[in-house]
């Protein structure tokens, strides 16, 4: 469920007598809109006790459940309060308010109505109006003695029959379906005075956001005109929701959405288990630099295979749909978890430690995170999982965005500030940060706004967190302060180096064993400081070899040369069909041995060949290896079986009988006899596509 409110004052009145709220975070969700009147300090008085009373009432309950009569005195309990109001005070005298309220589930809604506000619905392209005016005109239209159309032209059309604030009143309830693909507009008389059905039809259905839906009808009746205050308020029911995307993920829920991407929660249809399914906004498909991005994230994410990591377990299409599919991470995210202060110190170095290792994990495979915070952090069972590796950098290739200025202002390095080439020290920057945030409770630089805070990172000295916790001890205090150091020279030069003193802070707390990398430079330079005769020595070791050396392998050049060969040339394989290629390999009649490795390319084409090795043209031998990459919509590899309590060897046989190269096996000590030998866990799940490593781990 998506929702949007927005109110202007028009261009003729001085001030805004509307009020408006929504709250579409969970079900049910709701959206009120109240036209006030009265004058300026009494009709904004009454419609903001109007929306703030029943916005209370209903919190924290499940008014889905409620019935006709108590949504009606829900809004008369409302209109005595305003009477009440009005009655003490003599400028509040003879004030009211319209309302229309929706109160939206899943697959249906309740609107209430009193006045002549509106509530609409567009379902499958056609749009429907909801509610009955509360009206003089609407009167004479129910009795035949006006024509809709002379309605809306009538002088007399904003008099009003019903109004919160007055004797009496009851308001209208209806209960409408609310399917997958539907909006809900809520509207004061302000909007409907300069839009008509089609301009309001045209807006909702457009491929756009629902913030972006609800500027637009607001300045277009401004443009025309904006003769009163116009307020609106837009649910709209994703119709994602319900989908099955390739007959596998059913959608269940949103959980997230972020500015290229929605997040939700989904369910596996091969393996039973819940999943998150990250897509990619439709109305985003138009902007290349936002597709390329979700494009590299889905192709670096399906490299990287650790605990620490959130795990990828697909990639594909669906019709105009593209979907990164990830294990689902039950748990709350640091930021949250911080909220209240800061962390225990052990737990957190215990954390950051397991942190820093998946990032050394990812730097090995190329991948810069950028983005490292807590929002991108999950606990989950006592382990940190990093997420969101949506702006994330890919050294092997040179994919990323270096020419922008991405991150989150708080955690992201000097280098990011200046929109400068970044590598992995400006991940460990971020993890100090982080842990700076951890051990003191705030983070070490702030300001009015990210211009002040981005210049801090470049040029202000941060305050040591042992100054904000006296508990800290020195050497977390020196650990932190090297991280976060301005220049990358001058922090650790790898995520190991750092998990190598944070695993000493504890039980060397003077921190006397840390040292600078500048320190650690003048040290390098006396090493290199040899005496002139073992460096003569080393040279004399080093010709005698590589005269050997060359001897060698002019004896062998001679012998090979004497035999015969079979050689041909590399053919151009690149933008060819994979069956294409392998058939012109094959042809050549060289039992070449064909490596085929398949990519997450989300492009209009797949199983063509993007690159080839060796190039066109190299001469080959009979049974040399040609490795060849292949473009994909999907993450290609075998099932992974079900090794769970079997011993090794049949885990292995079963892993090489379903075509996956053999796994890395892991051992634990376990003193039950009747376990030694045996699985006891596995990544990845059975049923999982395997995308990379396959790890099982067994007793000992």
């Amino acid at each position: 469920m998506k929702a949007s409110c927005l109110s202007h004052k028009g261009n003729v009145r001085s001030h805004n007598e509307d009020s408006v709220y929504v709250n579409a975070e969970k079900y049910p969700a709701v959206a009120i809109v109240a036209d006030g009147m009265g004058g300026h300090a009494a009709g904004k008085t009454a419609s903001k006790m109007t929306v703030n009373y029943v916005k209370r009432f209903l919190q924290g309950k499940d008014c889905a459940k409620y019935d006709e009569q108590q949504f009606k005195k829900i809004v008369s309990d409302a209109s005595s309060k305003i009477l009440e109001a009005s009655e003490k005070e003599a400028s509040l005298k003879g004030m009211g308010t319209t309302l229309v309220m929706a109160v939206v589930t899943e697959h249906s809604a309740k609107i209430v109505n009193v006045g002549d506000s509106r509530a609409y619905i567009l379902s499958k392209g056609e749009l429907k109006l909801i509610t009955k005016d509360h009206s003089y005109v609407q009167l004479l239209v129910d009795n035949g003695l006006l024509s809709k159309e002379e309605a809306e032209v009538h002088p007399y059309k904003n008099v009003i029959t019903r109004a919160v604030g007055t004797q009496g009143v009851e308001a209208d309830v209806y209960d409408v379906a609310f399917g997958s693909g539907d909006t809900l507009l809520l509207c004061s008389d302000g909007l409907t005075a300069h839009l008509s059905e089609d301009d309001i039809t045209g807006i909702l259905s457009s491929k756009t956001s629902v913030e972006k839906k609800t500027s637009q009808l607001v300045k277009l009746a401004v443009e025309r005109g904006g003769s009163d205050n116009v307020t609106v308020a837009v649910i709209h029911n994703d119709e994602i929701i319900g989908k099955t995307l390739q007959n596998r993920y059913l959608i269940l829920e949103e959980v997230a959405e972020g500015g290229m991407s929605h997040v939700y929660a989904a369910k596996c249809k091969r393996t039973g288990r819940k999943v998150a399914v990250k897509i990619f906004k439709e109305e985003m498909t138009d902007n290349p630099e936002a597709l390329d991005g979700f494009k590299r994230e889905a192709y670096i994410c399906s490299k990287l295979h650790h605990k620490n990591i959130v795990k990828t377990l697909d990639v594909g299409k669906h019709d105009k749909l593209r979907y990164i599919v990830m294990e689902y991470i039950d748990g709350e995210d640091l930021n949250d978890l911080m909220a209240s202060g800061c962390w225990d110190m052990k737990k957190s170095v215990e954390a950051v430690i397991k942190m820093l290792e998946a990032l050394g994990y990812a730097h090995q495979k190329g991948v810069v995170h950028k983005d490292l915070k807590p929002r991108n952090v999950i606990m989950q069972g006592g382990e940190p999982v990093i997420i969101d590796f949506g702006i994330a950098d890919d050294t092997n290739t040179g994919e990323g965005r270096k020419d922008l200025i991405l991150g989150t202002i708080d955690y992201f390095a000097p280098e990011q500030a200046m929109g400068e080439k970044v590598d992995s020290r400006s991940d460990i920057y971020s993890m100090g940060i982080m842990l700076y945030e951890m051990l003191t409770g705030s983070v070490p630089f702030s300001g009015a706004d990210n211009v002040t805070v981005a210049l801090k990172h470049l040029h202000q000295p941060a305050e040591e967190p042992r100054t904000l916790n006296e508990d800290i001890p020195e050497s977390l205090n020196k650990i932190v302060m090297k991280a976060i150091s301005k220049k990358k020279e001058d922090r650790y030069q790898n995520a190991a180096a750092m998990v190598q003193d944070l695993r000493r802070a504890f039980a060397e707390p003077d921190g006397a064993y840390i040292e600078t990398e500048q320190e650690k430079r003048e040290k390098e330079k006396l090493k290199q400081k040899k005496t002139i005769k073992s460096i003569l020595i080393g040279s004399a070791a080093a010709v005698l070899v590589l005269i050997i050396s060359i001897i060698a392998m002019l004896a062998f050049i001679t012998a090979k040369g004497s035999e015969p060969s079979e050689m041909a040339y590399m053919p151009y394989l690149v933008d060819r069909d994979i069956a294409v290629a392998k058939d012109v390999l094959e042809n050549m009649g060289m039992q070449l041995d064909v490596k085929v490795t398949y990519e997450i390319m989300l492009d209009e084409s797949e199983d063509k060949v993007v690159s080839q090795s060796p190039s066109e043209g190299t001469v080959l031998s009979k049974g040399d290896t040609v490795n060849i990459t292949v473009s994909s919509f999907t993450l290609k590899g075998g099932t992974m079986p079900d090794v769970m309590n079997v011993n090794k060897q049949w885990a292995l046989r079963l892993i090489r009988e379903a075509k996956i190269e053999d796994p890395t096996v892991l051992y634990k000590h376990t003193d039950i006899e009747e376990d030694k030998g045996k699985v006891f866990a596995q990544f990845p799940d059975a049923g999982e596509t395997v995308t990379g490593s396959v790890v099982i781990y067994v007793y000992e």
